[in-house]
Formats: structure tokens, C-alpha cells, sequence
């Protein structure tokens, strides 16, 4: 028997991070026109304005949506496992977070609202502010899967290079510090668990970001000496 756990002087590898893709701006313009042929465009446009993860997107209910205020509370992400769905709360507290909505995600939650709404009154079927934002008519959350094959078909039909679904929140997130977003109103929109994190993932738009903050300092001070 060991009198000391030689295993806790090993330093474990760290694991590289993945590159982070995004998409420009006329990418995203792009993107938004080919998704307007798809049926999960308020769930693309949801998502690529938020920030907020698939899972998290699937989980969503319409009690956690406030259009009038234009929010929407992100407290349950979405679990597949086994062939079974599990709504499970986020795995930080930082996670579980309120999200403003831009205007044109309020007009489009609205406008697929009152789509939702229409069909389940015609299938005779119970809406609530428990139905899932983006379900199945049967009221169950839709399969990862079928989300990730919808949105590769708008990819191609857009003519853009293949990314993860994963990506549009980190275009969300890049877009937002290159428009100049304080990167901890960013942070807490993604649900980080610190400035840091962010601040490290997104990295390859700082140096921009950087230059054109010393710009206005500069142009602040009008070229005092």
C-alpha cells in the first residue's frame, strides 16, 4: 500500500479547444434568407440572435417567454439520452439567465406563436404556457438530430462553409464584441461562468476590437500630448 497518492503529482494533459467558427455578417444575411425556406427558421433566428445552446433552445416553454417585455428565461436545458428526452436544469447557476430579445426575434416568436397556436387549435390539441417554443405538435421537444439536418440543408441551400449548429452561438458572441458589446453583458448572455472564459474563447475578435477602442480613447482625448 502507497502512503501517498503518487497520481495526484501527475498534471493531466489539458484538453485543446476546439476552433471557433462563426459567420460574418453577410454570412448571417445570407444564412437568415435561405433558413426562410425551412420550418425551423424562428428557431435559427432564435438561436443566432441569442447566443443560447440547442439544448437549451429545445427546452424552452412559452411560460419562460415574455414578448411584451422581450425576454426569454433560460431555466431547463433538453437531454436525449437512450432514446428518452430529460429536462434538467443548466449545469451552472450563471446558466440560468434572462435573455432580452431583439426586435425582429419578438416579431418572429410572435408571428410562429400565433402559427402554433392556429395548428393546435385545428388538431384539437392543448396549448399552454407549458408547450414547448419550438416542439412537436404532440407537445414533445424535437430530436437534436432532425435540428442538425435542417440547418446543413440551409447551409448548403446558402452556399456557406459546413459548421456545427454550435457555431451561431459563437457568431452570436463574436458579432457582438466586434459591434463593441461589453464583453461581460456578453458573458452573462451566454450563461459564462466568468468574464474570463468569454474573453479567452473569443480571443481571435479582440485584437480588432482592441484597436478600435484605442481609436475612440484617442479621439476622446482629441491628440492631447
Amino acid at each position: 500500500e502507497l502512503a501517498r497518492n503518487v497520481a495526484k503529482l501527475v498534471k493531466p494533459p489539458k484538453p485543446e479547444q476546439a476552433e471557433v467558427k462563426f459567420l460574418e455578417v453577410p454570412e448571417v444575411a445570407r444564412f437568415l434568407e435561405a433558413a426562410q425556406h425551412s420550418e425551423y427558421f424562428a428557431l435559427f433566428h432564435t438561436a443566432l440572435f441569442t447566443g443560447a445552446r440547442l439544448g437549451e433552445i429545445l427546452a424552452l416553454q412559452w411560460r419562460c417567454v415574455d414578448l411584451k417585455r422581450a425576454t426569454m428565461r433560460i431555466d431547463f436545458t433538453l437531454y436525449w439520452e437512450g432514446g428518452q428526452w430529460y429536462l434538467k436544469p443548466p449545469k451552472s447557476k450563471r446558466s440560468r439567465r434572462l435573455i432580452d430579445l431583439p426586435k425582429s426575434v419578438v416579431a418572429t416568436l410572435t408571428e410562429h406563436q400565433q402559427d402554433q397556436q392556429r395548428i393546435h387549435t385545428e388538431l384539437g390539441t392543448l396549448w399552454s404556457g407549458s408547450t414547448f417554443v419550438f416542439g412537436q405538435y404532440n407537445n414533445r421537444p424535437r430530436d437534436e438530430r432532425s435540428i442538425e439536418r435542417g440547418f446543413e440543408r440551409v447551409l448548403k441551400l446558402a452556399d456557406l462553409q459546413r459548421i456545427r449548429f454550435h457555431d451561431l452561438r459563437h457568431t452570436h458572441a463574436s458579432l457582438m464584441l466586434k459591434a463593441g458589446s461589453h464583453p461581460k453583458a456578453v458573458s452573462e448572455r451566454l450563461g459564462h461562468a466568468s468574464v474570463a472564459f468569454t474573453l479567452d474563447t473569443y480571443s481571435h475578435v479582440m485584437p480588432g476590437v482592441q484597436e478600435e477602442a484605442v481609436s475612440r480613447f484617442e479621439a476622446l482625448l482629441g491628440g492631447a500630448r
